[in-house]
């Protein structure tokens, strides 16, 4: 059993980049061509291709309506890797998507548009790895990874944020214990968190109320976010819309009526001063502590057991993006996931092996605060198949996800957003040479 071989269990991994509970895990750190005998290479393309719908209100009543697309958008990845060996050293780097968020909520388009963001941010890592043989059983591995944040945008109904580039470093640090002739193999992956800081600017979205008398210009994002968090506030602002088109017809009475009352100015003086246009913004991304668990055994000729479990501690590495403004600043909401994955694979004859896997992450609460999380867990199955010629590998699947349900709820208890009957797919395939 010992020349078993396990199939690529890339595509495993290909759901939506954001239907994750937890955090903006695209794809985990696949030590599995560390492995492979002497000199080896391999480049894998991935297409991912969420369904994932929501219904969300723009308007102060809070009545949902259904956005009619995927807020999440469709994704092609690319990952390579080569390793090659020295007397009892191993090594390898590897190049892949780790982190992506690609929505397309709807926000760019208010006042008419959705309260979910549009955003394209993603984190490519590049790991340097080493592994040492300690002894025919055990193997030992370190390296290092560099994790960079591309220059990324983000549109809320408040505004636009630019966020430049930034990277940072972290370790990672792993033992492998196998028995070759039972093809088995058992490995503990660990890397701690960290963070980088990036330079962020925002501009307000400058659609809203005009200036008038003395009030001041008011977007229509400050208003929203203010009739959000006080909900004694969005009769005034619909009075004071109102006022406006009444004004424009050429009837003052109700807008004078509003500039007549201090306590009315007042409020929306304070709601003009809500938001505004900031530079040199530093905002922190957190990139999270993980434990991995990878583990494969022959169980019957020609049959092997895979799987992994997977441990993010994402609590301690959220997104923020401090304006000064607490209508502005972005806070994420990530939570701790644990994932797991399990598979069987079955050797057809010397050119030919297929596979099927089993994959979920537990949700963790059916109501979050931020509008940035669009599910609750998901449960996928992922098929696969192996084609060996001579020195080439090449091998494939097809992955459908279930997306959890969940709804986005202020702390006021407005329902903005909620997301059900989800799904995505993913399509892969990897070649790779032994030299």
């Amino acid at each position: 059993m010992k020349k078993l071989l396990i199939l690529s269990a890339s595509v495993a991994s290909m759901s939506a980049s954001m239907a994750a509970a937890g955090g903006w895990q695209a794809s985990s750190l696949d030590t599995a061509f560390m492995y492979n005998t002497g000199t080896f290479a391999e480049i894998s393309f991935g297409k991912v291709t969420p369904s994932i719908k929501a219904k969300t209100a723009m308007d102060f009543n809070g009545n949902l309506s259904d956005s009619g697309r995927s807020v999440i958008g469709d994704e092609n990845r690319t990952s390579m890797s080569f390793k090659t060996d020295v007397g009892n050293l191993s090594f390898g780097v590897s190049a892949y998507r780790y982190g992506s968020i690609q929505m397309q909520g709807g926000a760019s388009d208010a006042p008419t548009g959705t309260w979910i963001p549009d955003a394209n941010a993603t984190i490519d890592k590049i790991a340097a790895l080493g592994k040492w043989k300690a002894t025919d059983s055990i193997d030992v591995l370190f390296g290092m990874t560099n994790n960079t944040l591309q220059d990324s945008t983000v549109n809320t109904i408040m505004g636009q944020y630019n966020i430049s580039s930034a990277s940072a470093a972290r370790p990672v640090l792993g033992v492998a214990y196998s028995i070759p002739d039972i093809a088995l193999r058992v490995e503990a992956q660990y890397m701690p968190k960290s963070k980088m800081t990036a330079t962020t600017s925002f501009t307000e979205a400058s659609y809203g109320f005009p200036a008038t008398g003395s009030i001041p210009a008011i977007s229509y994002g400050d208003s929203v976010a203010a009739a959000t968090a006080n909900s004694a506030v969005a009769p005034l602002i619909a009075q004071y819309a109102g006022a406006l088109a009444a004004a424009a017809s050429g009837n003052l009475t109700p807008l004078g009526t509003i500039l007549a009352n201090p306590v009315a100015v007042g409020t929306l003086q304070a709601v003009s001063a809500a938001a505004s246009s900031v530079s040199d913004v530093d905002a922190t991304v957190g990139l999270p502590e993980t434990l991995r668990l990878n583990f494969q055994t022959g169980i019957a000729a020609d049959t092997l057991l895979f799987g992994s479990i997977e441990h993010v501690k994402w609590s301690g590495a959220q997104i923020s993006v401090p304006t000064g403004s607490l209508a502005t600043s972005i806070e994420t909401e990530f939570s701790d996931t644990t994932s797991y994955s399990l598979g069987v694979g079955r050797k057809l004859n010397e050119q030919w092996s297929i596979s099927a896997t089993y994959s979920k992450e537990p949700g963790n609460d059916s109501t979050s605060g931020s509008l940035f999380t669009v599910s609750n867990g998901t449960e996928g199955v992922t098929l696969g198949a192996r084609f060996t010629q001579g020195n080439m590998v090449v091998s494939g699947g097809v992955n459908y996800t279930r997306v959890g349900a969940v709804d986005i709820v202020t702390d006021s208890g407005q329902t903005l957003a909620t997301y059900g009957g989800n799904t995505a797919m993913g399509v892969g395939v990897k070649v790779g040479f032994t030299f």
